[in-house]
């Protein structure tokens, strides 16, 4: 592991390199040797915490601001960026998202995203439902600054704020998110008191007893292009990557729903759960 993680010198790195190249799809001992290390790797650091503050400083130990670390960020927007396809970066709930906005008959619709990358989504929601929208993009400091330099002006890139949210939106939306924030409830809350006509949470980490654990994965995991699904064999593109993963209730969030004047609409299997006992759930709530 060593080895592997002192090729790689973070001062050193030039992101804007060519840094994954699609490897043929053959059998040798190397790799065998690479997938046997990741599984090493998956079990000696996938940890329970008694505290989400705990959990982030075992990850920063190995690898420093957890999602917010600008050098992953740089080289997801290089994977983005060099996307010709768009159709290649849209998400797995994108279908959620697709379908709520096809019954709003509006002809203009506000959204907030949480978590939405540098518009992934709303690139494809565009091309496949010509409407004009106001699409705003709530992202670590690391994306906004990087969506800035790079004058990513289709989307409005904010950091988190309750003002920002509680402003007047047909929609609000986040997927794969919620679950690597501190305090996933209380953002729940908030998001809830909006006046928003849907909101959809999807692919939300469950479990019946929740719990905090260190998640592991590495770079090429991390991008927005099938090649997430593979495991790339250079030493750069499986850097170990850590961060705190916080499992949260299904059964709280319905009764913050209902407390706020909004009824479930639609439920669909979620993907991505982490954890020990633990579930993967979409829900579209519409207000009352």
């Amino acid at each position: 592991e060593k080895k592997i993680d002192d090729i790689l010198n973070f001062d050193n790195l030039d992101v804007n390199k060519k840094i994954f190249k699609n490897s043929k799809e053959k059998f040798n001992f190397s790799n065998v040797l690479i997938n046997l290390l990741h599984l090493i790797k998956r079990f000696y650091y996938t940890r329970q915490f008694t505290s989400y503050d705990h959990c982030k400083r075992f990850c920063n130990k190995k690898f420093s601001n957890s999602y917010n670390n600008l050098i992953l960020q740089k080289i997801r927007y290089k994977n983005f960026s060099e996307t010709s396809d768009v159709k290649k970066l849209k998400s797995s709930s994108f279908f959620i998202l697709r379908n709520i906005v096809r019954k709003i008959k509006k002809n203009k619709i506000k959204i907030l995203e949480l978590g939405g990358g540098y518009g992934s989504d709303y690139l494809n929601l565009k091309k496949n439902i010509r409407k004009k929208y106001d699409y705003n993009i709530i992202e670590t400091s690391s994306v906004v600054k990087i969506a800035k330099e790079e004058n990513l002006n289709f989307c409005k890139f904010s950091k988190f704020s309750k003002k920002l949210v509680n402003l007047n939106y047909e929609l609000i939306y986040t997927s794969t998110t919620l679950q690597y924030l501190k305090n996933p409830l209380q953002i729940i809350k908030i998001l809830f008191k909006s006046s928003a006509k849907f909101i959809i949470l999807a692919n939300n980490n469950f479990s019946f007893n929740p719990k905090i654990f260190s998640q592991y994965s590495f770079f090429s995991q991390n991008l927005f292009t099938k090649e997430r699904y593979q495991l790339q064999h250079d030493s750069f593109s499986n850097k170990t990557i850590l961060y705190p993963n916080s499992q949260f209730s299904e059964l709280k969030i319905l009764e913050i729903a209902k407390e706020s004047g909004y009824e479930i609409f639609k439920v669909y299997n979620g993907v991505e759960n982490h954890g020990k006992n633990s579930y993967s759930k979409s829900i579209v709530f519409k207000k009352i």
